[in-house]
């Protein structure tokens, strides 16, 4: 299905450009830059989910503190947050449930809640769920007065490295909306351009073939490394 799209918007994008510019050395390089929209977009909705998860997590914590407080058992607690709880963690809530119910053991229940963040997350690995986990089973063992204290330090640590998280996030926005902006520049000119019919003379020569592949890879190459650099940087905050 991925695929089909690609090649839609490649086939689409090229006769659309071609009506333009009448020049095929020109319509070939834009739609193939084109064609990997629908992939910026996938990794794009990829980060906002993982965001929404991330932020989800201290409202968790705040609710398994309040609830214990109030005289809740802890796995009782936990099992109410499949209906309570914020909507990106309630795959984890509903497997912790099903396998309490079916297994009563609260240690192999939570480790079906992090399969089940782990199997959710963009990076195939949830580190804060780990956290939590490792959390929940001190104050399980813990017990009585000080299960709503750990918990809430807990979640002061996620809200504090949430805003240092989305400080990082803004910031790497601002790089790759620059550098977007300045790869992409160049062949919105160049459709302006080729509405010169000498323009598309020029870039129909082997000069302007070479030119053109030239572009695409330093564009190409230039959108791997931004990308790069910022799943870099997202995985060493992370940890």
């Amino acid at each position: 299905m991925s695929l089909l799209k690609t090649t839609s918007i490649f086939v689409l994008t090229y006769f659309l450009i071609h009506f333009f510019t009448k020049s095929f050395s020109i319509s070939l390089p834009i739609a193939f830059l084109l064609s990997h929209l629908p992939r910026i977009q996938r990794s794009n909705e990829r980060k906002r989910i993982e965001e929404a998860r991330r932020k989800s997590w201290p409202l968790v914590i705040d609710q398994l503190a309040s609830a214990t407080q109030s005289g809740v058992p802890l796995h009782k607690a936990l099992d109410e947050m499949r209906n309570r709880g914020p909507a990106p963690l309630k795959e984890q809530f509903l497997a912790f449930s099903a396998n309490f119910q079916e297994e009563g053991s609260f240690e192999k229940a939570l480790e079906k809640f992090t399969e089940s963040a782990h199997t959710s997350h963009t990076f195939g690995h949830d580190e804060i769920a780990v956290k939590v986990k490792a959390t929940l089973l001190i104050a399980r063992d813990c017990g009585g007065l000080e299960v709503g204290p750990i918990l809430r330090n807990l979640g002061a640590l996620l809200r504090q490295r949430e805003r240092a998280l989305s400080e990082v996030a803004v910031k790497q926005e601002w790089i790759k909306n620059g550098a977007a902006l300045a790869a992409g520049t160049p062949w919105v000119l160049l459709i302006l351009l080729s509405l010169n019919p000498q323009t598309r003379v020029a870039y129909n020569s082997s000069g302007g073939w070479l030119v053109l592949l030239i572009g695409l890879s330093l564009t190409l190459i230039a959108y791997f490394w931004i990308s790069r650099i910022s799943l870099s940087v997202s995985q060493v905050n992370r940890s």
